[in-house]
């Protein structure tokens, strides 16, 4: 039985979020390649635009960006589960996941808000996701360590 419950919450978290981020990435992968973004309409916030552009992407869009939201939520659970009797490493790493998720949502907006036009963002999303997955198992497989 862990000592620690919060360790134990963490762990769950960080396991959901790897999952989430692997789906994530294959439904950026499926948008990226078999989606046709709108060309029509000025790019922005507006919600005209933001409709015109779920409209035309399909379920794809909307599957990618509620997943990005789920994700985001359990990164911010995870951040609280840390700074609960865990190490300062612990809680370094998952506020470093909490700001890889945070950098990948914000990139996906402003890529949204460019028109789907800006690859730099774009590639920033792809970086972020990268540093995401790789912290998010460093958590989980220096939680299992901490457990035993």
């Amino acid at each position: 039985m862990n000592p620690n419950p919060s360790l134990h919450r963490l762990r769950i978290a960080s396991l959901i979020i790897l999952i989430l981020v692997c789906f994530q990435f294959a439904a950026g992968m499926i948008l990226n390649l078999f989606v046709t973004f709108p060309a029509a309409g000025t790019p922005g916030f507006t919600d005209r635009y933001l409709l015109m552009a779920f409209a035309a992407t399909g379920p794809w869009l909307e599957i990618h960006w509620l997943n990005g939201i789920v994700i985001f939520a359990l990164a911010i659970a995870g951040l609280s589960f840390s700074f609960r009797g865990t190490s300062r490493r612990t809680r370094a790493a998952a506020l470093l996941g909490f700001l890889s998720v945070s950098i990948a949502g914000l990139s996906g907006l402003l890529f949204i808000a460019s028109g789907f036009a800006n690859n730099g963002y774009s590639y920033i999303m792809a970086i972020a996701f990268v540093s995401t997955l790789a912290v998010y198992f460093d958590l989980l497989y220096s939680s299992n360590q901490a457990i035993r």
